[in-house]
This record gives C-alpha cells, structure tokens and sequence, in this order.
C-alpha cells in the first residue's frame, strides 16, 4: 500500500512540476520587469508642480549705433555695446506650463571723453510665460516669451574738481539723461534639476541650474528725460538684440 501512495505522489509530482515550473518563470519574469510594458513616455513627465529661485549671469548685445553716433558727433567717446547682465529670476512649474520673471542690472560703463567722464549703466525686468517641450526627472527644455520695461541712464560728469561755492555758482557741471524703453522677450531655456533631498517618493528639492538663449526687442517710451523734464531730440536707443545666460539657484518639485 505504502508502494501505491509512493507511487501516486512521484506521479503527481511529475504531472504538477510543470506548472510550476511556468510560474516561477512568471515570478521572475514579473520580478525583473521583462514581462512589463516599457514606458513609451519618455519624452512628457505630466503632473509636476514646483517653483525656482535663482541667480543669473550674462551678456547682453545692445543696439546703441544711434546713441553712439550723436555722442561722437559732440566730441565724446562711444560706448560698448556689450555688458555683462546680473540679476535674480523665479518661475512657477504647473504642470506644462511655466510663469515667471526676472529683474537684471547691467555692469556700469566708464567712458573718459576728455573735460568729462561718462557713466552708462541701466537694466530691465520681464515677466515670462513657457510651455515644456521636454522634461525628465533630470532637465527640462522649454521655450519661452515676456514683457518688461527697461532703462538706460547716460551720466555725464566733469573731471575738474570744484569747490563748494564754485558749485553753488555753476551746479551745471553735469547731466543726468534716462531712457524708458518696452522690453519684448522670446528665448528657449533648458534648465538641469540635481536632487538633493528627498521626502516620500514625489517631493524633490533639486539644485537648479541652466542656460539661456534669447533675443530682446524694445521700442521706446515717451524718449529721454533729464532733470528737468522730457529732454526732446535724442537719439533712438534700444535694448534689441541677442543674449546668453546661465542660472544656478534652489527650488522644490512635487511630482
């Protein structure tokens, strides 16, 4: 009898070690995820919110062949056309889309021109609407338009040196010349996202860091103005024209 029950069980394991069989390769198939769909999107990571702050470096060319002329034609030197841009920007991550902005200053230029030192300096903010293209866990690539306002101050000084009294008498050893300009901007961004600290699966406090490539487009508001009031006939300026930035900064993303 013993023989009979030994017998039926080795048959039985025979019969049931196929079975098995499959669903251990099923185990480990569903294990080493090579029985699972691939994600297909790799190219859209949807559901994000979050927000940046950070600082930005850069050079700006400005449009300033109007500016320049009308100075050499008075017997002054000409201004560089390039500065170096410093300022701190923000965005807002909703889903695709992002909304921000920035304020920058520009390094101030000294120009000696003899009798009298000039001193250009001036800068802009904008606020700016993109729309992610591309986005991982890693970066983010978005193209990106916005409006702002920016101003140019042209500071004219002597390089003599006056007394107290002989300032009182003629104070008009200098001039102070601004100009308001509409700023348009269109630029496409990519900005790189370090996790630092995680909390949970979904909350992320990257270390941000990017590159900018855009191009400004101004026109002018109401001209020049001194001290004064409105200073009539002065030549066209502009901060139209191409520039590049990189931003280092802190932000969080959820998602």
């Amino acid at each position: 009898m013993k023989r009979y029950i030994a017998a039926i069980c080795l048959v039985a394991s025979l019969i049931a070690a196929p079975a098995w069989a499959e669903d251990f390769s099923l185990g480990a198939e569903a294990e080493s995820g090579e029985n699972q769909k691939p994600n297909t999107d790799l190219t859209f990571v949807k559901n994000r919110h979050g927000a940046a702050l950070y600082l930005m470096l850069g050079n700006n060319s400005l449009d300033l062949n109007a500016l320049n002329s009308r100075l050499a034609a008075n017997g002054y030197s000409t201004v560089e056309k390039n500065f170096v841009m410093f300022g701190i920007g923000g965005h807002v991550v909703m889903d695709e889309w992002i909304v921000g902005g920035e304020v920058h200053g520009m390094n101030q230029q000294k120009i000696s021109s003899g009798a009298y030192d000039l001193y250009v300096n001036g800068g802009y903010f904008l606020i700016n609407a993109g729309y992610v293209v591309r986005r991982t866990d890693s970066y983010m690539i978005y193209p990106m338009a916005g409006i702002g306002l920016g101003t140019l101050t042209l500071n004219i000084q002597s390089t003599a040196s006056s007394t107290f009294d002989q300032t009182l008498a003629n104070p008009k050893n200098g001039a102070l010349l601004t100009h308001a300009s509409a700023v348009f901007n269109i630029a496409l961004a990519a900005d790189g996202l370090t996790p630092v600290i995680h909390a949970g699966n979904s909350f992320h406090m990257p270390f941000t860091f990017g590159f900018r490539a855009g191009y400004l487009y101004s026109t002018p508001i109401g001209g020049w103005k001194n001290m004064q009031g409105d200073a009539n006939g002065g030549p066209d300026l502009s901060f139209t024209g191409p520039y590049l930035q990189i931003i280092v900064g802190l932000g969080f993303m959820i998602g």
